[in-house]
């Protein structure tokens, strides 16, 4: 499958792009020139629910026409919002997205199963923002999501369902009842932990208290300017002592001047007051805090309106809301272990003499070698359905991604004869040193000459050759 052209317009801004079937270099001297937009208009221009960019805002606004060609035969996408056309010819067929995607995927990629054409973007696309740390499942690019379990199950013909389908149902349990822990949490720290309810007082009562609380405010204002009075006093004094340099006779043969490390108890005392100090000033933080409460609720009650808050409504649900948490922590674990069970036995199911998974490891291990990285390689096919992925650098985990990406698309090739375009978004990136993204990109240019490979960067890639449409300006002009 080739791409041969992009058209799009938005209102009366109108652009094309006429791409080559072998490498492409979407390229701008600067960023923000466009280049990401313009792939994701490609993806988008395949009927996939892609975010625009933070220019762009919305897709919505753009009518996209993408010329494409597979097993020789030319094909037009055509699309308007959800509205997708297909064309062949005088044969058109039209769909709606995102409702019919997978009828609509299943006639461009001309493969049938649902687990494939739903894993396939994480295939030939890479994100210039999540792309480069995603090896084997996580999210490619909006709501849009890579699973090598269920990839490797759709190609291996192994019925893994029943088990996704009891690790969703246990993923939405623990979602659940972390919701309820944290509702648990709210009632503790908020609620709970709330000493006085002022709404529920009358006026004098409530006046009677800010009374208290300002009494209470300055005697502990008045005590902290003590205590502050006494460390200067203290300071002051030992630094007119040493001042004078005044000397303690000791022996005949010793004397000792006097400082504040040598009078007894002066360090011990200075700690003692502003320790003093700090507790002083703790008790009047949470005085201010009460009063700064009951201020608020005489000017609420001043409001011609006097309303309740949703969050006060709320606040008093939760009053009543028992739960136990214990009881919470004990599911949560219990769910967690089942949880592991099954990730472990859906990875028997998938390892137990898979073809692909050996293929897909090899592919690994070879390219790995040529890149110097095998050492991070383990030598075992489980290897593909690894999620150990801390303490790994940008750069190494930038060109792990790279290799698995190449290792799924050459199984595409092999089974379903479907030559993929590689579509990469910033290949230097993640610590990515120049002579390393080069090595990269070397790697296509000679192993992948029979796919579309179309790059957007700022840098050129002098040494291979390529196709380089430049960005002057911004995508419209």
């Amino acid at each position: 499958m080739k791409i041969n052209s992009i058209y799009f317009e938005r209102g009366d801004e109108k652009r094309s792009f006429i791409f080559n079937p072998n490498i492409n270099l979407i390229y701008s001297k600067e960023n923000s020139k466009g280049k990401t937009t313009l792939l994701r208009l490609i993806l988008y221009g395949l009927g996939y629910n892609i975010p625009a960019t933070d220019g762009i805002k919305t897709f919505d606004d753009f009518y996209i026409e993408i010329e494409y060609e597979n097993n020789n035969d030319k094909y037009i996408i055509k699309r308007y919002q959800d509205n997708v056309q297909l064309c062949k010819g005088q044969e058109m067929e039209n769909f709606t997205v995102p409702e019919q995607l997978t009828e609509f995927h299943s006639m461009i990629f001309n493969i049938n199963d649902v687990a494939i054409l739903n894993n396939l973007l994480g295939i030939f696309y890479i994100d210039q923002e999540k792309g480069w740390t995603l090896l084997n499942r996580g999210i490619i690019i909006g709501k849009n999501r890579f699973n090598i379990e269920d990839f490797i199950s759709a190609l291996s013909n192994k019925d893994i369902q029943y088990i996704n389908n009891e690790l969703d149902k246990i993923k939405d349990e623990i979602r659940k009842y972390k919701y309820l822990k944290s509702i648990v949490e709210y009632k503790k720290e908020v609620i709970i932990d709330e000493k006085v309810n002022y709404s529920k007082k009358n006026d004098l009562e409530i006046y009677k208290q800010k009374n208290l609380l300002e009494m209470q405010k300055n005697d502990l204002i008045q005590d902290i300017n003590e205590v502050d009075g006494i460390l200067k006093d203290n300071d002051g004094l030992i630094k007119y002592l040493e001042k004078l340099e005044i000397y303690v006779k000791i022996s005949d043969d010793e004397n000792i001047r006097v400082n504040k490390d040598n009078i007894l108890n002066f360090n011990k005392n200075q700690m003692y007051y502003l320790t003093r100090k700090k507790e002083l000033e703790i008790k009047l933080a949470k005085v201010k805090k009460e009063l700064q409460k009951i201020e608020s609720e005489i000017d609420n009650r001043h409001m011609l309106f006097n309303f309740k808050t949703v969050l006060d409504e709320v606040d008093d649900m939760m009053k009543s809301v028992n739960i136990n948490e214990n009881q919470i922590d004990r599911i949560i674990t219990q769910l967690t272990k089942r949880r592991n069970e099954l990730n472990n036995k859906l990875r028997a199911i998938l390892g137990n003499n898979n073809k692909y998974i050996t293929s897909i490891f090899q592919t690994i291990q070879k390219y790995s070698i040529e890149l110097g990285i095998d050492k991070y390689i383990k030598d075992d096919y489980d290897f593909v359905l690894t999620n150990q992925l801390k303490g790994k650098s940008g750069k190494i985990l930038t060109q792990m991604s790279f290799i698995f990406k190449i290792a799924y698309v050459i199984e595409i090739k092999k089974k379903y004869n479907l030559v993929l375009p590689l579509i990469i978004d910033s290949p230097r990136t993640n610590e990515l040193t120049d002579k390393a993204s080069t090595e990269m990109i070397k790697i296509l240019e000679r192993d992948f000459c029979d796919h579309q490979i179309i790059l957007a960067s700022v840098y050129k890639f002098d040494e291979i050759k390529r196709t380089v449409i430049e960005m002057k300006d911004n995508l419209f002009y």
